[in-house]
């Protein structure tokens, strides 16, 4: 249960700084892909660090993180087709448009945070059992 609850607080610090950055990036004037790249380097970093400590307890290193940034980017083109939608088509302000596409991320992001940093030994829902 511990990496249950440790992934929900991580992913919720890591939602947050996500959709803080794709506003005050809008706010800016920033193009949307560099509004994303930009908040997925910072993120990526962040929620790396955090994940391996708070929620799978895996040492930090750079195997593990080439693998989690790389299942990450996945992240890039999903967020900007996302927050396009619901910015740029449905004319959501991106306070609103950010904290959508981001929410609608959380269990692919799941999925691929467990394959890049917990233990390849583990069968993928063993989180459950923690």
């Amino acid at each position: 249960m511990r990496a249950f609850f440790g992934y929900w607080a991580v992913s919720g610090s890591c939602f947050l700084l996500n959709s803080v950055i794709m506003i005050c990036a809008d706010s800016f004037g920033l193009a949307l892909m560099s509004s994303v790249t930009l908040a997925f380097v910072i993120v990526v970093s962040a929620g790396y660090m955090l994940h391996s400590k708070l929620t799978f307890r895996a040492p930090l290193t750079i195997h593990s993180f080439t693998r989690y940034a790389i299942a990450m980017a996945g992240n890039i083109p999903l967020a900007f087709v996302i927050t396009w939608l619901w910015h740029d088509l449905a004319r959501l302000p991106m306070i609103w448009a950010a904290p959508l596409a981001t929410s609608s991320m959380i269990p692919f992001n799941f999925v691929l945070s467990r394959w890049a940093i917990g233990s390849r030994k583990s069968a993928w829902w063993s989180w459950a059992r923690s």
